[in-house]
């Protein structure tokens, strides 16, 4: 899995991942996913809300400035707002 696929799985899905809420919903080892967080936060084009340490938890709040889901995003386009 790729760093911007489980930023906009995260986005799409809302709220706080740990390593092993994003693994089990991603299918990915924990391993995977604590370094995908990791990337995440440390990315420029991600904006995330993150807890502190031990048990760190992090939101991904906007994906390159988009703070609206490309799931959300087809949604309006095909529904229009609701």
């Amino acid at each position: 899995m790729l760093t911007n696929e489980a930023a906009e799985h995260m986005h799409s899905h809302g709220g706080f991942y740990t390593a092993a809420k994003l693994a089990s919903e991603t299918n990915i080892s924990a391993q995977e996913a604590s370094g995908l967080l990791c990337n995440i936060r440390k990315g420029k084009k991600y904006q995330t809300n993150e807890t502190s340490l031990p048990g760190r938890k992090v939101e991904v709040v906007a994906v390159n400035g988009r703070k609206k889901s490309k799931v959300n995003l087809w949604h309006l386009a095909m529904f229009g707002a609701v």
